[in-house]
């Protein structure tokens, strides 16, 4: 806020110093720098005091899962099961992968070739006491408190996060260990874990 009256002040006696005592004369003119200046400068200071403000984690919006057929098939046994999430997976004779694909509430996550993809989303267990299975979008903002020196206005977001909350039961288990097992082997974040 401080900023924006400081800017627009700056601005108007910059169009003074140009148009000097013709100013009445030009007060179209004088509004585009007075608003151009103030806009430019707001967008320059958020840009540079405010990128340092630190992410937080906002709840954008909220969709309850809905049942899917889910397949695992290999060339030796076929799990078909009823889960919130719709995963497929196909297996080759030759042991390759020729299909597979994760998908909740139009975010299709395809685990073998977009990793990066996979770390925007998270499968959480449903909290004790909580029955709704659920997908959640976040978003990373940048909250600025009480500066009155910056405006959240055109600070960017950071990424947008999904979250899936599923029951902690003996189906879904099977689902989770085997994305764990045929993804995140090797890595200390695996796909689900317990809140």
């Amino acid at each position: 806020m401080y900023t924006f009256i400081i800017l627009a002040i700056v601005s108007f006696l910059i169009s003074g110093i140009i148009f000097g005592k013709r100013l009445k004369e030009n007060q179209f003119f004088v509004a585009l720098i007075v608003i151009c200046g103030t806009l430019l400068g707001s967008v320059i200071v958020n840009g540079v005091v405010g990128l340092k403000a630190p992410f937080k984690e906002v709840k954008v919006k909220e969709y309850p899962l809905n049942e899917e057929l889910s397949k695992i098939i290999t060339p030796t046994d076929t799990i078909k099961f009823i889960s919130y999430l719709e995963y497929t997976y196909r297996m080759k004779a030759d042991s390759s992968i020729r299909e597979n694909h994760l998908d909740f509430k139009s975010f299709d996550v395809l685990l073998s070739s977009e990793a990066n993809r996979i770390s925007r989303f998270s499968i959480n267990w449903l909290p004790e006491g909580d029955t709704i299975p659920r997908y959640e979008r976040w978003v990373e903002k940048r909250i600025i408190g009480d500066n009155r020196w910056i405006s959240s206005i055109g600070i960017p977001n950071g990424r947008r996060l999904n979250k899936v909350f599923i029951p902690h039961d003996s189906i879904h288990m099977v689902l989770v260990n085997h994305l764990n097992d045929k993804f995140f082997r090797n890595e200390e974040r695996k796909i689900a874990f317990a809140n």
